[in-house]
Protein backbone atom coordinates (compact mmCIF):
# COMPACT_ATOMS: atom_id res chain seq x y z
CA UNK A 1 0.00 0.00 0.00
CA UNK A 2 1.36 3.43 -0.96
CA UNK A 3 2.11 6.00 1.70
CA UNK A 4 -0.32 8.88 1.43
CA UNK A 5 0.62 12.39 2.33
CA UNK A 6 -1.07 14.74 4.77
CA UNK A 7 -2.99 17.91 4.05
CA UNK A 8 -3.12 20.68 6.63
CA UNK A 9 -5.62 23.51 6.21
CA UNK A 10 -3.93 26.35 8.07
CA UNK A 11 -5.61 29.52 9.15
CA UNK A 12 -3.23 32.45 9.39
CA UNK A 13 -5.64 34.74 11.21
CA UNK A 14 -6.21 38.31 10.18
CA UNK A 15 -2.75 39.62 11.10
CA UNK A 16 -0.99 36.51 9.86
CA UNK A 17 1.98 36.03 12.22
CA UNK A 18 0.28 37.61 15.24
CA UNK A 19 -2.80 35.41 14.91
CA UNK A 20 -1.15 32.15 13.88
CA UNK A 21 -0.94 29.50 16.61
CA UNK A 22 2.25 27.71 17.59
CA UNK A 23 0.67 24.43 16.43
CA UNK A 24 0.01 25.99 13.00
CA UNK A 25 3.60 27.21 12.77
CA UNK A 26 4.94 23.76 13.65
CA UNK A 27 2.61 22.09 11.14
CA UNK A 28 3.72 24.50 8.38
CA UNK A 29 7.40 23.93 9.20
CA UNK A 30 6.88 20.16 8.81
CA UNK A 31 5.49 20.49 5.27
CA UNK A 32 7.17 19.88 1.93
CA UNK A 33 5.12 22.55 0.15
CA UNK A 34 2.75 25.40 0.94
CA UNK A 35 -0.20 26.54 -1.18
CA UNK A 36 -1.67 30.04 -1.07
CA UNK A 37 -4.40 31.03 -3.51
CA UNK A 38 -5.10 34.70 -2.73
CA UNK A 39 -4.01 37.39 -5.19
CA UNK A 40 -1.85 39.19 -2.59
CA UNK A 41 0.64 36.29 -2.54
CA UNK A 42 3.48 38.15 -4.32
CA UNK A 43 3.29 40.97 -1.78
CA UNK A 44 3.38 38.49 1.10
CA UNK A 45 5.93 36.10 -0.41
CA UNK A 46 8.89 37.34 1.72
CA UNK A 47 6.91 36.50 4.84
CA UNK A 48 5.80 33.14 3.41
CA UNK A 49 9.38 32.31 2.42
CA UNK A 50 10.42 32.85 6.04
CA UNK A 51 8.17 29.90 6.97
CA UNK A 52 10.55 27.51 5.21
CA UNK A 53 8.81 25.17 2.74
CA UNK A 54 8.51 26.07 -0.97
CA UNK A 55 5.42 28.09 -1.78
CA UNK A 56 2.93 27.71 -4.63
CA UNK A 57 1.23 31.06 -5.27
CA UNK A 58 -1.63 31.98 -7.55
CA UNK A 59 -0.05 32.74 -10.94
CA UNK A 60 -1.10 35.92 -12.80
CA UNK A 61 -2.79 33.89 -15.55
CA UNK A 62 -4.80 32.00 -12.90
CA UNK A 63 -6.30 35.19 -11.44
CA UNK A 64 -8.79 35.30 -14.34
CA UNK A 65 -10.10 31.81 -13.53
CA UNK A 66 -13.38 31.54 -11.68
CA UNK A 67 -13.40 30.07 -8.17
CA UNK A 68 -14.32 26.57 -9.31
CA UNK A 69 -11.47 26.50 -11.84
CA UNK A 70 -8.91 27.78 -9.31
CA UNK A 71 -10.02 25.15 -6.80
CA UNK A 72 -9.59 22.47 -9.47
CA UNK A 73 -6.07 23.68 -10.38
CA UNK A 74 -4.85 23.95 -6.79
CA UNK A 75 -6.78 20.90 -5.62
CA UNK A 76 -5.28 18.75 -8.38
CA UNK A 77 -1.74 19.84 -7.51
CA UNK A 78 -2.37 19.25 -3.80
CA UNK A 79 -3.79 15.77 -4.49
CA UNK A 80 -0.77 14.95 -6.66
CA UNK A 81 1.54 15.90 -3.76
CA UNK A 82 -0.58 13.83 -1.37
CA UNK A 83 -0.45 10.85 -3.72
CA UNK A 84 3.35 11.15 -3.69
CA UNK A 85 3.29 10.91 0.11
CA UNK A 86 4.10 14.57 0.77
CA UNK A 87 2.85 16.63 3.67
CA UNK A 88 1.44 19.94 2.37
CA UNK A 89 -0.44 22.91 3.76
CA UNK A 90 -3.08 25.15 2.25
CA UNK A 91 -2.78 28.60 3.83
CA UNK A 92 -5.57 31.13 4.09
CA UNK A 93 -6.64 34.18 6.03
CA UNK A 94 -8.74 33.73 9.13
CA UNK A 95 -10.19 30.34 9.94
CA UNK A 96 -9.68 27.94 7.01
CA UNK A 97 -13.31 26.78 7.08
CA UNK A 98 -14.99 30.17 7.56
CA UNK A 99 -15.40 32.51 4.58
CA UNK A 100 -12.43 30.83 2.92
CA UNK A 101 -11.60 28.61 -0.02
CA UNK A 102 -10.18 26.17 2.51
CA UNK A 103 -13.52 24.39 2.74
CA UNK A 104 -13.58 23.97 -1.06
CA UNK A 105 -10.02 22.62 -1.08
CA UNK A 106 -11.01 20.16 1.66
CA UNK A 107 -14.08 19.02 -0.31
CA UNK A 108 -12.04 18.65 -3.51
CA UNK A 109 -9.45 16.49 -1.75
CA UNK A 110 -12.01 14.46 0.21
CA UNK A 111 -13.86 13.50 -2.99
CA UNK A 112 -10.53 11.94 -4.02
CA UNK A 113 -10.25 10.07 -0.69
CA UNK A 114 -7.76 12.42 0.96
CA UNK A 115 -8.43 13.72 4.45
CA UNK A 116 -7.19 16.92 5.99
CA UNK A 117 -6.40 18.34 9.39
CA UNK A 118 -7.56 21.86 10.25
CA UNK A 119 -5.44 24.35 12.16
CA UNK A 120 -7.73 27.21 13.06
CA UNK A 121 -6.88 30.83 13.75
CA UNK A 122 -8.53 34.14 14.48
CA UNK A 123 -11.41 34.42 12.02
CA UNK A 124 -12.92 37.36 10.20
CA UNK A 125 -15.78 37.30 12.72
CA UNK A 126 -13.26 37.56 15.58
CA UNK A 127 -11.58 40.49 13.84
CA UNK A 128 -14.90 42.29 13.34
CA UNK A 129 -15.83 41.80 16.99
CA UNK A 130 -12.44 43.06 18.18
CA UNK A 131 -12.81 46.22 16.09
CA UNK A 132 -16.37 46.65 17.36
CA UNK A 133 -15.09 46.51 20.92
CA UNK A 134 -12.25 48.98 20.31
CA UNK A 135 -12.22 52.18 22.40
CA UNK A 136 -12.80 54.34 19.32
CA UNK A 137 -16.06 52.51 18.64
CA UNK A 138 -17.12 52.55 22.27
CA UNK A 139 -16.63 56.31 22.55
CA UNK A 140 -18.22 57.11 19.21
CA UNK A 141 -19.96 60.49 19.06
CA UNK A 142 -22.73 58.94 16.97
CA UNK A 143 -26.08 58.80 18.73
CA UNK A 144 -28.04 56.18 16.80
CA UNK A 145 -30.24 53.52 18.40
CA UNK A 146 -27.62 50.93 17.43
CA UNK A 147 -24.94 52.86 19.34
CA UNK A 148 -27.16 53.11 22.43
CA UNK A 149 -28.46 49.55 22.35
CA UNK A 150 -27.88 47.79 25.64
CA UNK A 151 -29.30 44.40 26.48
CA UNK A 152 -29.12 42.55 29.78
CA UNK A 153 -26.66 39.67 29.94
CA UNK A 154 -28.11 36.31 29.01
CA UNK A 155 -26.61 32.94 29.90
CA UNK A 156 -23.92 32.03 27.38
CA UNK A 157 -23.56 35.52 25.90
CA UNK A 158 -21.17 38.35 26.48
CA UNK A 159 -22.73 41.43 28.05
CA UNK A 160 -19.99 43.47 26.33
CA UNK A 161 -21.11 42.16 22.95
CA UNK A 162 -24.72 43.00 23.77
CA UNK A 163 -23.65 46.56 24.53
CA UNK A 164 -22.63 47.06 20.90
CA UNK A 165 -25.16 44.94 19.03
CA UNK A 166 -28.63 46.35 18.33
CA UNK A 167 -31.62 44.49 19.77
CA UNK A 168 -32.85 41.80 17.41
CA UNK A 169 -29.38 40.81 16.24
CA UNK A 170 -27.85 37.79 17.90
Amino acid sequence: MAIRGELFLCGLGMDRLGDMSLATGLAIASCRRLYYMNADGPRLSPWFESLGPPLRLLRPEEEALDDRERIAVFGSEICEDLQQGRRVAYLTYGHPLLLSDGVNIAKFCRTRSFECRVFNAVSSVDAILSVTYSPSFATSSSDTPADRAICPPRPGTSSTLCTFVPNGIS
